[in-house]
């Protein structure tokens, strides 16, 4: 792991590998613009299952509010301040984006799988900004700028897919030593990482895209939505549904590959 990745994720990793008490009560969650979001997946191999995915409810029009949470809340949700719990209710209550893909979006996703199939971090990382480019200028939003690395960091709970950061820190936007490709320290960020920890395998096509829109999502949520937080609800996982079918609306079987 290089230094500017280690600088990173360091911290996180520290606070993963922490063991857990049987009576220990659950985590506090920390605030998105103190940290940055994070994907992640189980180990090849672990018995932990993997997270399922709500169901996603058909698109219309606007993003649909619900007038009352419908669904059991999680438990860390009884433990934010009442404003925290409006923003995270108001957040739950969309499921999708106001988004109609536009021909230029579907070709830039097929450009972005062909780019995983090279194999070059930097060829992805340019197809990537350049659906994100589409995508937000779609929804006449301010573009947000992404890195793509190479080998996924990981710990014995699972390996790092990718990360959002609100306000990009120093260090984050220093880390792929292109000044130039970089965004200011303080400007939001995505990064990605296209390559398995263990075979250094690229990662599945639709893993990776999936990954894109995740982070994508946490970006929309501050910029679009304007919420003041952006937690990981189940309208939230209905909103990166949405975004995946929107942009792959009859997506082909494509050859399987480790992940």
């Amino acid at each position: 792991m290089d230094a500017g990745l280690k600088g990173i994720t360091g911290d996180l990793f520290g606070a993963l590998t922490k063991p857990a008490s049987v009576d220990a009560k659950p985590p506090l969650i920390v605030p998105a613009k103190q940290h940055p979001f994070v994907s992640m997946e189980p180990q090849p191999g672990s018995t932990k299952p993997r997270l399922l995915l709500p169901a996603a409810k058909p698109a219309a029009a606007q993003p649909s509010r619900s007038a009352a949470p419908t669904r059991k809340l999680p438990a860390y949700y009884h433990r934010l301040s009442l404003r925290a719990q409006r923003v995270y209710l108001a957040g739950d209550a969309i499921d999708h984006f106001p988004l109609t893909a536009s021909p230029a979006a579907f070709a830039m996703v097929a450009a972005l799988m062909r780019a995983l199939d090279g194999g070059a971090p930097s060829i992805v990382q340019r197809a990537s900004q350049s659906l994100l480019n589409e995508v937000c200028r779609l929804l006449r939003m301010r573009p947000v700028r992404i890195e793509v690395r190479s080998v996924r960091p990981h710990n014995s709970r699972g390996e790092l897919h990718g990360l959002f950061y609100p306000r990009a820190p120093v260090r984050a936007a220093a880390a792929s030593g292109r000044s130039s490709a970089a965004p200011p320290a303080g400007e939001p960020l995505i990064v990605l990482w296209m390559r398995t920890a263990q075979r250094h395998d690229v990662v599945k096509p639709r893993t990776f895209l999936r990954t894109l829109m995740h982070e994508l999502g946490h970006y929309l949520d501050y910029a679009l939505l304007k919420l003041d937080d952006s937690y990981h609800s189940t309208g939230f996982y209905q909103r990166e549904s949405f975004l995946m079918r929107t942009l792959c609306p009859a997506e082909s079987p494509r050859p399987d590959r480790s992940d």
